[in-house]
């Protein structure tokens, strides 16, 4: 999201087994990405227009953007055949890059790139897998989900300056939150001879923020 960025990461997984055919699992981890270099360098000059908030300035000491992670989940073998995981997953993501305002001493302001946004995603994904043969294999999964955060937009609070609009200080959906998620798969092989396979996906739509030949007409990404 927002750019290719370097991923560093740190997991812990768990599992138990509470039957001979069912095993409980869980994970918790922390996920580093660096911020795209277009937000450490715009404005390498550091030059400030004279006129008000025309200026946008990068800051090459932005802290990576830190998620952490949470999952715990159930799968369960329902016949020699089918499979069943339930797995619930909550992201606490800090470091979001929003911009905070200066103003220099002939009275002119400029915007400047910051780690001050928070979001969290929460949500649970349902996968049944089947295996009929050794030739033939399929799997469904479904997942639901809710991504909130104080923006999406590194820019925003930079626009709202510019339009004197008050910038909102409540959570709005994130621009990748998409509510429903569904994925399919069937496999068909013949060994070392080959094999073709069917995907299938559905999402719902995602969130955008209404607008009237350029003028925003409603609160942040509360459409879709």
């Amino acid at each position: 999201r927002r750019g290719q960025r370097q991923r560093i990461l740190q997991v812990i997984g768990l599992a138990y087994p509470i039957t001979d055919r069912g095993v409980m699992h869980g994970s918790y981890g922390h996920f580093f990405q660096i911020p795209p270099f277009e937000y450490l360098y715009t404005d390498p000059e550091f030059e400030v227009y004279d006129q008000d908030l025309q200026t946008r300035m990068g800051n090459a000491n932005l802290e990576p953007q830190k998620t952490v992670i949470y999952e715990i989940g159930l799968q369960q073998q329902l016949s020699e055949d089918i499979s069943l995981d339930i797995t619930g997953f909550f992201k606490n993501i800090r470091n979001l890059l929003g911009v905070e305002l200066h103003e220099t001493y002939i009275g002119s302001r400029y915007a400047r790139y910051v780690n001050r946004d928070y979001g969290n995603v929460r949500g649970i994904t349902i996968t049944l897998e089947g295996r009929y043969s050794q030739y033939l294999y399929s799997s469904i999964d479904y997942t639901y989900q809710i991504a909130e955060g104080t923006s999406s937009d590194p820019d925003a609070a930079f626009y709202d300056a510019t339009a004197n609009r008050e910038t909102e200080k409540y959570f709005v959906p994130l621009d990748w939150d998409q509510t429903h998620t569904i994925n399919t798969t069937i496999n068909f092989s013949i060994p070392q001879k080959g094999g073709v396979s069917l995907i299938g996906r559905y999402g719902s739509g995602f969130p955008y923020t209404p607008s009237f030949e350029g003028i925003r007409v409603a609160s942040e990404n509360s459409a879709r």
